[in-house]
């Protein structure tokens, strides 16, 4: 509510937290549910910043600015792109959906502990009925890149929430992705072990960058030995942040 009388523009006069005190203490008199929407606007701002959610509400951020200063440490190293455990491959996954062409280009990135790419594909779908499958095509085709390349211990990373939520739940699935689900879940049998993570595009950036570098050519193509010099350059810069964080925290 107090986010809605903000965004309304009903006390866009408001300037700083000491005039409105004082305007509060004016109106209280006057116009009794003026005063009570300013209190209300107070309380939220200072209420959302202890909550540290990384968006701050009130005039001095504008509406809605981000305020890293409200984020958390812990909440900032969740954020962060860190290798997998000694013996799995990470395989972030991610991909483009083009509703004019109903086209997709679904990526694969693989690294593993040390941080270094051993494989990378992009995948071109045609006739693709919305971005919930595509994002299922791309997870499916990292299990299937994972296969050919004889990797055993897997860590899938994608920021398709609904995507990792339905590759965790143990009921049968019943959405639109059903058959793709299903082609997964059978394709793990060919693992040691699957694990499931879902990660913020910001942690899924050199895949999503890749993905985009396989949208503008329209093709299918695997590399083994390494990949473009950007996304190479975003790789090499989640092991330095990754090793810095790692490095301040120890």
């Amino acid at each position: 509510l107090c986010i809605k009388l903000w965004e309304s523009g009903d006390a866009s006069w408001i300037v700083d937290q000491s005039k409105c005190e004082k305007g509060r203490k004016n109106l209280r008199h006057r116009d009794k549910t003026k005063a009570n929407q300013v209190s209300a606007i107070l309380k939220a701002q200072e209420g959302v910043a202890r909550m540290g959610g990384g968006e701050c509400y009130g005039p001095q951020f504008k509406a809605r600015d981000h305020c890293t200063k409200c984020i958390p440490k812990r909440s900032l190293s969740k954020k962060l792109w860190s290798p997998p455990d000694f013996g799995f491959i990470k395989f972030n996954f991610d991909a483009t959906f083009q509703s004019d062409s109903r086209n997709s280009t679904t990526t694969v990135l693989a690294r593993y502990s040390k941080r270094k790419v051993v494989g990378a594909e992009t995948y071109l779908f045609e006739d693709v009925v919305d971005a919930f499958v595509d994002e299922a095509r791309a997870c499916e085709r990292a299990l299937l890149f994972a296969f050919r390349m004889g990797f055993r211990c897997l860590l899938v990373e994608g920021d398709s929430l609904m995507v990792i939520k339905k590759l965790k739940a143990k009921g049968e699935d019943k959405s639109i992705i059903r058959s793709i689900i299903h082609h997964i879940r059978t394709l793990e049998n060919c693992f040691e072990e699957v694990l499931y993570l879902f990660v913020s595009r910001l942690v899924n950036g050199a895949s999503h960058t890749l993905a985009m570098e396989g949208k503008r050519r329209q093709s299918s193509g695997i590399w083994v030995d390494g990949v473009s010099v950007l996304v190479r350059t975003l790789v090499e810069k989640d092991r330095m942040v990754w090793a810095q964080r790692h490095q301040v925290s120890s």
